[in-house]
């Protein structure tokens, strides 16, 4: 009797370090391919917003480009089994510079209030902008989404396959 409690208890020890193994895994792996959504975005970034104009009222900061990031990647869930991270835009990285009412301020008002929350926005739904006029929204995030939407489970498999596992993806 002794002997199967034994056994009982080797089994749950090592099904608990199997777990948390996979779970560090994962966990890893969509921290990785979360960097790689960060970087189609600051790639989309550049290709459809800093190459289409070439400012000639102001000198670029590339603190919009710069500002895409991603939160830590972490376990979530009532049971320990959603691995969350999310993109988003660090306003904390654009920097308002204030030269006076008579300049243009980068992401500052002509009072050199900051406007840096609002940038991200502006960009991304489109407005009025310094020498250029009206400008369609930009849809950086949009355009992340749905390549992760359709991208994501075969990135965490490549990330997953890179540790020596093998993984197969399903689903839709």
């Amino acid at each position: 009797m002794a002997n199967r409690r034994s056994k009982s208890a080797i089994t749950c020890l090592q099904e608990d370090q199997l777990t948390k193994f996979i779970t560090s895994c994962l966990q890893e792996a969509v921290d990785n391919a979360s960097k790689q959504a960060v970087e189609y975005l600051t790639n989309y970034i550049t290709d459809n917003w800093y190459k289409e104009y070439e400012p000639r009222r102001y000198q670029r900061t590339f603190d919009f480009l710069n500002s895409a990031s991603k939160t830590e990647t972490t376990i979530s869930g009532r049971n320990g089994n959603s691995v969350v991270c999310m993109l988003y835009f660090d306003t904390k990285k654009i920097i308002p510079r204030y030269y006076g009412p008579e300049y243009l301020n980068p992401h500052a008002s002509r009072d050199g209030a900051s406007v840096a929350e609002y940038i991200p926005k502006w960009i991304e739904d489109g407005g009025w902008f310094h020498g250029r006029g009206k400008v369609e929204g930009l849809g950086s995030m949009e355009a992340t989404i749905k390549m992760l939407e359709k991208n994501f489970p075969k990135m965490v498999q490549n990330e997953l396959k890179k540790m020596g596992l093998k993984v197969k993806v399903s689903g839709k």
